[in-house]
């Protein structure tokens, strides 16, 4: 089934109102999205604000005559056959390499050991 970007912005628009979004819906999309549990007014009020320009926004772009446009159109210019062969490899120099570069690229680490940033999140 195709998405209908049209459709799917009415139906989001009748639960969250750009004109009047409330506190409750905000607080719905935060909890929903992780960013917050509870917050308070200020934050709500802010994200608030931010909301309803995000969805103005998005009413915006949907006024857009896109008609002459493929959906695909970015896809099909960088063109599937620009990828590599994606080919197992029993060769543990190409393993070794690889673990390298994980380790060599990841942010913060200790020797051999990755150190994630923390991250609580509060179940209701």
């Amino acid at each position: 089934q195709k998405f209908n970007l049209n459709l799917f912005l009415t139906q989001f628009k009748t639960y969250f109102m750009s004109d009047n979004i409330t506190t409750q819906a905000v607080s719905k999309v935060g909890n929903l999205a992780r960013l917050f549990t509870t917050a308070p007014t200020q934050t709500i009020a802010k994200y608030q604000s931010q909301l309803g320009s995000v969805l103005n926004y998005a009413d915006d772009l949907c006024k857009l005559d896109v008609s002459g446009f493929s959906p695909h159109g970015a896809i099909a210019t960088i063109g599937i056959n620009g990828l590599r062969e994606d080919t197992p490899t029993t060769d543990p120099d190409s393993y070794a390499r690889v673990r390298q570069n994980i380790l060599n690229n990841f942010p913060v680490r200790q020797g051999d050991l990755l150190q994630l940033p923390i991250r609580i999140v509060e179940e209701n």
